[in-house]
């Protein structure tokens, strides 16, 4: 019977899915997805990590270069490409008197005074251009109360990587003092170089008086001696030809001599330079620089050979050779020499 047949029939097993029926099989599978989750997770934890570094080095390297800018000892700004001041640092606000928020925002020009306008911004454009990689500019900037500041500046530029201009880094150094030193210095140099004028053209006025006070000396010197041989000399000679004795003829010899010393410097000077020698003191020194003794001086004189002597001795102390082995006469001659040269 077929229903027989069927159910006395031996059934066939069904086979058992691959995975579901066998769990050994399976575990391979999945320790290595597993193991590959794993290496994922330490992976992005370990970009997480590197990240976070590089985070905090950054957050360190831009902290530093905050602190080194703000106190930094000279004034320094950030400037973008279009000339627009972004930042400042403690040393500018103090060298302009503006606070930062008064002068971020603001161009960078702004601050340049007169003729030094057009410098800053023509070194400006050469930076932008590439045409130069670090600028200097020496002028003055205008500060918030009026006044104005002698400053010398660097002005340099940082580019992005694809070399576009990404900001301006001016460095500015107050220099009012050693200007202000520097100008006042070269107004005395100019007050000194005019005074020198000054003296060389008296010098050249005084040296022209002086020469021609020696002509007017000369002249002067040659109008006596003319003077003497015109209208005295004459005179003398008509008495030495008269009856005269001996003392009369020594006293005619004595005037004749003196005449012809009035023109000479030997008197003249040594009274000029010793004027505190009276007059018979003069006329002792004459005669004895011309060697004549204490007796025919006072013959001559008509004192006493005695007063002669003391004539000498005062005059040996005023001419300050007293108590020196200095020969009177030879002393009067060497001055008679001097004058005469």
């Amino acid at each position: 019977m077929p229903g027989i047949d069927e159910a006395t029939r031996p059934r066939k097993s069904p086979s058992p899915a691959p995975n579901d029926a066998n769990p050994d099989s399976r575990a391979p599978s999945c320790l290595e997805d597993s193991m590959e989750f794993r290496r994922a997770i330490e992976a992005l934890t370990q970009e997480m990590l590197e990240n976070r570094r590089l985070a905090a080095k950054f957050h360190l390297s831009e902290e530093c270069f905050r602190r080194t800018f703000d106190e930094a000892p000279i004034g320094a700004a950030i400037v973008d490409p279009e000339g627009r001041i972004r930042r400042v640092n403690k040393e500018f606000c103090r060298m302009t008197g503006y606070s930062p928020s008064e002068m971020e925002g603001r161009m960078w020009w702004d601050i340049a005074h007169g003729k030094d306008l057009q410098s800053s911004i023509g070194v400006y454009l050469d930076l932008f251009a590439g045409r130069i990689e670090q600028g200097q500019i020496r002028g003055q900037i205008s500060r918030k109360d009026g006044s104005i500041a002698w400053t010398s500046i660097s002005l340099g530029m940082v580019r992005n990587p694809d070399g576009e201009p990404f900001c301006f880094l001016p460095m500015i150094v107050d220099v009012t003092e050693r200007m202000e030193a520097e100008m006042e210095l070269e107004e005395k140099n100019a007050q000194l170089h005019g005074r020198a004028q000054e003296l060389e053209q008296m010098n050249a006025t005084l040296h022209v008086l002086l020469q021609r006070r020696e002509r007017d000396k000369r002249e002067i010197i040659e109008s006596v001696e003319g003077n003497i041989k015109l209208l005295i000399s004459p005179y003398v000679q008509e008495l030495k030809e008269t009856g005269l004795n001996g003392r009369q003829r020594a006293i005619l010899d004595m005037i004749e001599g003196s005449l012809r010393d009035i023109a000479s410097p030997f008197a003249r000077d040594l009274f000029s330079i010793f004027s505190d020698l009276t007059a018979m003191e003069v006329q002792v020194a004459h005669l004895v620089e011309e060697g004549k003794t204490s007796k025919e001086i006072g013959s001559l004189l008509d004192v006493a050979e005695n007063t002669v002597r003391f004539h000498k001795y005062n005059l040996r102390g005023k001419l300050g050779i007293r108590g020196k082995k200095i020969n009177l006469r030879s002393f009067l001659q060497s001055l008679g020499c001097k004058f005469s040269t």
